[in-house]
């Protein structure tokens, strides 16, 4: 037994042992994966799950990438209406379409595809949140135990196989992205960060919420410094003339600008797209599209409160009420998988009032 202890404390040291065990622990989630082909779960999983299968299975060359979900109808005279409300980027549509098509014959089989499509990114995204948690804290133990209690969330469980691109594919752009500025922060690669950045793009807009402070606080740090290093320039009034050269050559400004503009060509590429199936003949403002984000932008209400729209913003929405569902989200989406009965409950008493 004396000679087993060596081994031991190898094992217990060894990079590769945390990795393993992260890589086990992620094949549960495929192996208990087992209600195949339909949508199974209570709320808007199942309708969100059905109204994203739509967009993938019109996501496709003869539709021009339309991507549309409600319907294409044809007239008495032949001419095509669609129901278009796509804003969101084609990326995860486009893999997840790739997973279904050696399945074209069965739906119930394209279905479970399009899950494990989820499953696949939302494994990808504790994988490269792993990465970049080790190369963060130098302890891939630490890491290990951090990735598996964030991703053992309820939320994170809940939607991890919802046929969504909004969900598990752009959880994995946001993650690829952080790996990205962790490698450029220790060791200054900027073009793998550019590509990860643009690549998380591709799967969804939520990457801007964490693109937008690093930029910041990288310019910021940029200018400071500058003002701080006299080898810039011997007086502090000369060093702030230098600051403009400095913002120029920031490569945090650089990842902004161009981030900014991939993301709108990727939301022009669906307007146009839009436009053109509409025969040119819709105002810009008056796409599906255009008014969809609009709708998003006003926040989730209930059919009963639809009216209300119109009043200002404190009687339609109490800030009381905005804080204290706020709250209530941070919280539910923290809540670990093992307390579901629970948070479920929390769930259905919470769509019974206002979500914000």
């Amino acid at each position: 037994m004396p000679n087993l202890s060596p081994k031991i404390a190898s094992l217990r040291h060894s990079p590769i042992l945390p990795l393993i065990v992260l890589l086990l622990t992620l094949s549960s989630v495929f192996i208990f994966s087992n209600e195949r082909g339909h949508f199974y779960r209570y709320g808007p999983h199942g309708s969100i799950s059905a109204n994203r299968m739509a967009v993938i299975a019109n996501t496709s060359l003869e539709n021009r990438f339309l991507g549309y979900y409600h319907e294409r109808l044809v007239s008495a005279d032949g001419s095509t209406h669609y129901s278009l409300q796509n804003r969101f980027p084609l990326g995860g549509f486009i893999l997840t379409k790739l997973a279904t098509l050696p399945f074209g014959g069965s739906l119930s089989a394209q279905i479970y595809a399009a899950q494990i499509a989820m499953l696949l990114f939302y494994a990808a995204a504790a994988l490269m949140a792993y990465l970049a948690l080790t190369r963060l804290a130098g302890r891939p133990w630490i890491a290990l135990a951090a990735v598996l209690l964030a991703f053992s969330s309820y939320y994170l469980l809940y939607f991890s196989d919802m046929v969504c691109t909004e969900s598990s594919p752009s959880l994995f752009g946001v993650m690829l992205a952080f790996h990205g500025m962790v490698v450029f922060t220790q060791e200054r690669r900027f073009p793998q960060l550019l590509l990860k950045s643009c690549a998380a793009l591709l799967l969804g807009w939520h990457v801007y919420a964490l693109l937008l402070p690093f930029i910041i606080f990288g310019i910021s740090a940029d200018l400071i410094a500058a003002l701080r290093s006299p080898a810039a320039a011997p007086s502090p009034l000369s060093r702030a003339r230098h600051l403009p050269s400095v913002l120029f050559h920031s490569r945090y400004l650089l990842l902004g600008a161009a981030t900014l503009a991939f993301g709108i060509a990727l939301l022009t590429f669906n307007f146009a797209n839009e436009y053109r199936a509409l025969d040119g003949e819709t105002a810009f403002t008056e796409l599906p599209s255009f008014q969809s984000m609009l709708r998003r932008g006003a926040g989730y209400i209930s059919e009963e409160q639809e009216a209300d729209l119109i009043p200002p913003l404190s009687e339609t929405w109490p800030l009381s009420r905005i804080i204290e569902q706020q709250f209530y989200r941070i919280g539910i989406m923290s809540a670990p998988f093992a307390l579901d009965g629970y948070a479920t409950d929390l769930d259905i008493q919470s769509r019974q009032r206002w979500v914000i």
